[in-house]
């Protein structure tokens, strides 16, 4: 806890908030200084991971696949009147694929 008071002390002094990235058995996640406070300094998988910031800040999701699996999304930038969902940069989204082995798995 000494160490992690030092930093947030030298991030308070510059008026930033502090954040740490941490990697758990090959997983990335992100918590604010006062989460990591709250745990004591410790962090688990399976306890913590879904607490990460790390959609919140970055707007990513974190998939794990096998290999030989592929997801396919298909987006047009013109609006259109059925679409599955809207992403700021992308446009909409208007076909979603997964395949397996180069196999349509599913499709909609």
């Amino acid at each position: 806890m000494g160490n992690l008071e030092k930093r947030i002390n030298f991030a308070n002094s510059f008026g930033l908030p502090l954040f740490f990235a941490i990697k758990l058995s090959g997983y990335w996640s992100l918590y604010n200084a006062d989460y990591l406070v709250s745990k004591n300094g410790r962090i688990s998988l399976v306890d913590d991971f879904y607490d990460s910031e790390f959609y919140t800040m970055f707007e990513s999701h974190m998939i794990t696949f096998p290999k030989g699996f592929k997801a396919i999304r298909r987006y047009k930038k013109t609006e259109i009147e059925d679409y599955i969902s809207k992403h700021d940069n992308y446009g909409f989204m208007i076909n979603y694929e997964l395949f397996f082995d180069e196999k349509l798995i599913f499709s909609f």
